[in-house]
């Protein structure tokens, strides 16, 4: 992600496995709460990839996942990054 005014984010979380129904709806809700907690939205859009990522690879550490899952794993997800 970059922003107009040459700031660049990459990140390196993820897995195929969030490429499932609802998992951006999880992925919006995450960025949405930290926007309102006052995160600027460039910010909040790269912590939440990061965090959504994270959690992302937890919850399909075996194979296929769901939402659901993303979305039980978010808090594991943030404490192994505050860790």
């Amino acid at each position: 992600m970059a922003e107009p005014h040459g700031r660049a984010f990459v990140n390196p979380t993820g897995t195929p496995w969030l490429g499932t129904a609802g998992s951006g709806d999880v992925l919006s809700g995450l960025i949405g709460s930290l926007l309102a907690g006052g995160l600027e939205a460039p910010l909040a859009a790269a912590v939440g990839a990061y965090v959504h990522g994270v959690a992302g690879q937890i919850a399909g550490s075996g194979g296929p996942t769901s939402a659901t899952d993303v979305l039980d794993s978010l808090r594991a997800a943030w404490l192994s990054i505050e860790g």
